[in-house]
């Protein structure tokens, strides 16, 4: 069994799109499990009636707004499937995403999680762009452009409890963390080359609210792992996101403008030389 696990809070307008996205997958031995974060508005309603209608949909509700980090814990201990599946509410899955992603950790008994590429939509579920990731994600992947787009991946429940879940110290990268401990755990990450994912971006979602936040506790994040995964590279992306973080904006960009036209200028004549 496959559980797919969604945490929501305060997602009437959205959530009904993604449960039928998900409820309309090629393989039919899904439980959805949904964690209603202490929504205030008609999130509750919404999900009860979809229950009623299918047995394979689980709710569990924490009574106040607990934040991502302990709703996807208090979601791995209740999944009953060896296999979750991630998707927030607003994202839509192709329909044979859950099967590729099964075959695909079928196949490599050595990745602890899989991911995919993905559709950037827009609140009226308009695609607005593509959203690329490597097909082997490592350390400096990490450190550098990213690698893994959270709501598309499927991992391993074992995987999950081996390295420690989803750490509530750093709130808005928990993913980025977890992300680490996967590799440091020796599993390794793949990205399906396909566009199984429709991700949602807000203007007002919470990366956008607490953007400085989530660059202190990147930054945090790559910190802690640099003695694990020492290189130049790596320190260099640490040392741009403390950069980022510390001087203005205005300050930041200029130099960042700067940096990246003299590395295409050393490219251009390395190549040419």
């Amino acid at each position: 069994m496959i559980t797919v696990l969604l945490s929501a809070y305060n997602e009437a307008r959205t959530i009904g799109r993604t449960l039928d996205s998900v409820l309309s997958q090629t393989i039919r031995d899904v439980e959805v499990l949904i964690i209603d974060d202490g929504s205030t508005d008609g999130t509750a309603g919404i999900v009860s009636g979809y229950s009623s209608a299918d047995c394979r949909i689980r709710i569990l509700r924490n009574e106040v707004n607990r934040g991502l980090a302990h709703s996807l814990n208090t979601g791995v201990r209740a999944a009953e499937g060896g296999l979750i599946a991630r998707i927030d509410a607003g994202d839509l899955c192709d329909p044979q995403r859950l099967e590729m992603q099964v075959s695909h950790l079928q196949r490599f008994a050595n990745a602890g999680l899989v991911g995919t590429r993905a559709y950037i939509i827009d609140s009226n579920w308009d695609a607005i762009g593509e959203w690329d990731v490597p097909e082997r994600v490592r350390a400096a992947t990490l450190y550098g452009s990213g690698g893994v787009i959270h709501p598309t991946i499927m991992v391993r429940k074992d995987v999950v409890e081996a390295v420690g879940g989803f750490r509530p110290n750093y709130p808005h990268a928990e993913d980025y963390d977890f992300w680490f401990r996967v590799l440091r755990g020796g599993y390794e990450i793949h990205n399906l080359p396909q566009y199984l994912t429709s991700c949602m971006e807000r203007s007002a979602g919470i990366s956008r609210r607490h953007s400085r936040r989530m660059v202190w506790d990147t930054m945090r994040v790559k910190a802690a792992n640099l003695r694990h995964f020492p290189s130049v590279p790596n320190a260099i992306s640490l040392a741009r996101s403390a950069a980022g973080y510390c001087l203005p904006r205005s300050l930041y960009n200029a130099i960042m403008r700067r940096y990246s036209a003299a590395l295409c200028d050393k490219r251009y004549f390395s190549q040419t030389a």
